[in-house]
């Protein structure tokens, strides 16, 4: 008898927010910090993919935090990470090209303030192609 191979996703498809080629996406690996994150409905403590991050680039291990506290947003998270049990790695976007379009209707909003301190990140409405 052959052995059978099973396939299993877990969890929930990771958002897709850039767009345009991966040649011009930068990111890295971070510590995301569950400081200042709210519980959502269901009781988990999710960062949302888009959301602006505050942190030394240099020191990506100290963590980046969701607090504008920290003065000026040095870049955005990539995809949805859950920190309900406590900080979690991620991946940070430093340039890229991102898609409005599939943001959560409050990371929009922390954007639309921080685009200003986002100069190596494009923001578009969905592709025009």
């Amino acid at each position: 008898m052959a052995n059978k191979i099973v396939k299993e996703t877990y969890g929930a498809p990771e958002k897709h927010i850039l767009i345009a080629n991966d040649s011009y996406m930068v990111t890295l690996p971070a510590i995301i910090k569950a400081t200042g994150v709210s519980a959502g409905t269901d009781g988990r403590k999710v960062v949302k993919a888009g959301t602006p991050l505050y942190g030394d680039i240099e020191k990506r291990d100290t963590g980046f935090t969701v607090s504008a506290e920290s003065g000026n947003p040095t870049c955005i998270l990539l995809h949805d990470v859950d920190v309900t049990a406590g900080d979690e790695n991620g991946t940070i976007v430093l340039a890229g090209c991102v898609d409005l379009l599939k943001l959560d209707a409050s990371v929009k909003t922390a954007v639309a303030s921080a685009k200003a301190n986002l100069p190596r990140i494009i923001f578009v409405e969905g592709s025009a192609i």
